[in-house]
């Protein structure tokens, strides 16, 4: 099910502002996926068509239950505003803020917390994915099913994805954690 919801004043010839609007998506299941709920709210956009040009304000991701192939996770929150230029392709959002709790990234190992933040570009005509100040907090052990694994790692660094090419690249990465969990009950300290 989907549910889209908002008011606005939309002028074909000059600027125009949209919000709040609201897109609802679930409860929807598959074999293999679950989307108890899914809304997306924006509390304003600002269109200007003739600049090809929108300002986004209060824009909130929010999810429960999203599992798919094993994997999943209890709760989602995506917080950001930003600015789309259709004209040259690019979507900018200068605080991107991610909160995941209970996620499980591979099916049979435990969930985790992790939280992120960075300024994000997006270049659709590029097709490229910026993640200039990139950092990554996790709470629990981002393991495998076989027990390895970090325990409470955080991370940043600058990230780099190339989905046209298949490309991902990580610079000037910082990696620190807690523990290292070798299996078998070797443990190597922080």
């Amino acid at each position: 099910p989907l549910k889209l919801s908002g008011e606005g004043i939309w002028q074909a010839n000059a600027p125009s502002t949209l919000g709040p609007v609201k897109l609802e998506i679930g409860p929807y299941q598959t074999a293999n996926q679950r989307i108890e709920a899914l809304v997306l709210a924006v509390s304003e956009v600002a269109v200007d068509v003739a600049q090809s040009k929108a300002q986004l304000k209060g824009v909130e991701l929010a999810g429960q239950k999203l599992l798919w192939a094993g994997r999943g996770m209890d709760g989602l929150l995506i917080k950001t505003e930003g600015a789309v230029d259709w004209g040259t392709g690019q979507l900018r959002l200068p605080n991107f803020n991610l909160e995941a709790a209970g996620l499980r990234l591979m099916a049979g190992t435990a969930p985790i917390a992790l939280t992120g933040h960075s300024p994000v570009v997006v270049d659709w005509k590029r097709h490229h994915l910026e993640a200039p100040a990139l950092a990554l907090n996790v709470i629990g052990k981002l393991g495998t099913a076989q027990g390895q694994g970090l325990l409470n790692p955080t991370a940043s660094g600058k990230l780099s994805y190339d989905w046209g090419k298949g490309q991902l690249a990580l610079d000037a990465l910082k990696l620190s954690t807690e523990q290292v969990d070798l299996g078998a009950g070797r443990l190597l300290p922080k």
